[in-house]
Formats: structure tokens, sequence, C-alpha cells
């Protein structure tokens, strides 16, 4: 498919760059799954707001600064 649209020499850069980026992004989920990935997430606006909706308001940080008192 790609073959079509570009030259011998980007093909062969384009192929590349999709297994690199596709390892970017399993690596990258891998990362969320393995740590606290409600902690990640809330710097996502979208999910954040579901978040804050299923806890009522209180995020995973601010669990954590009301156990530091």
């Amino acid at each position: 498919m790609l073959r079509g649209f570009l030259d011998p020499g980007y093909y062969k850069l384009a192929r590349n760059w999709i297994l690199r980026g596709a390892c970017g992004v399993v690596g990258t989920i891998g990362v969320i799954w393995a740590t606290d990935w409600q902690l990640i997430l809330d710097w996502v606006l979208y999910i954040n707001e579901s978040l804050r909706m299923t806890n009522q308001g209180v995020s995973t940080v601010a669990q954590w600064a009301k156990n530091l008192d």
C-alpha cells in the first residue's frame, strides 16, 4: 500500500518508522500498565474527568497528599 505513494527510499524509511512507532506505543502502554495507571492518566483531560466522576472528585494525588500530614 505504501509503495504506490512513496519512492523506494522513502518506503524503506516509512517501514522502519512504523516498526519503531509500534514499539513505542507498546512500551508506553506497558509502562502505564506496570505503574499506577490512574496517577499517570490524571494528566489526560478526557480520562481525568471520567475518573473524577467515578471517584467523587478525589484523585490519587489528593489522597496521597492527605496522607503526608
